[in-house]
C-alpha cells in the first residue's frame, strides 16, 4: 500500500473509488436467497455515509469505538 493511500480514512478510500470507477464498477457482490445483489462504488460510499450518520445521531462522536457482534454480512462494511 502506498503511503498517500495508508494515510487515508476507510471514507476517504471508498469516496475516491466511487469518484473514480462510478456506477458501473462492482465494489461488493453477496448472493441472498440464491440471488445474487451487487452495491457499485456509490452504493457502498452512500450506505457508509447513511451508517455514519445514525452512528452520530446515537451519539457516538469522532474517534470512539464501536464494536460489532454479529454475523457475518456485507452491511457491516458500511
Amino acid at each position: 500500500m502506498t503511503a498517500a493511500i495508508s494515510e487515508k480514512t476507510l471514507p476517504q478510500i471508498v469516496a475516491f473509488q466511487a469518484e473514480r470507477f462510478g456506477a458501473g464498477a462492482i465494489a461488493i457482490r453477496e448472493k441472498a436467497l440464491g440471488i445474487w445483489q451487487t452495491y457499485s462504488w456509490p452504493d457502498y460510499f452512500r450506505y457508509m455515509k447513511h451508517v455514519g450518520a445514525g452512528l452520530l445521531a446515537l451519539g457516538i462522536r469522532r474517534g470512539e469505538c464501536v464494536g460489532i457482534i454479529a454475523n457475518n454480512h456485507p452491511e457491516w462494511l458500511f
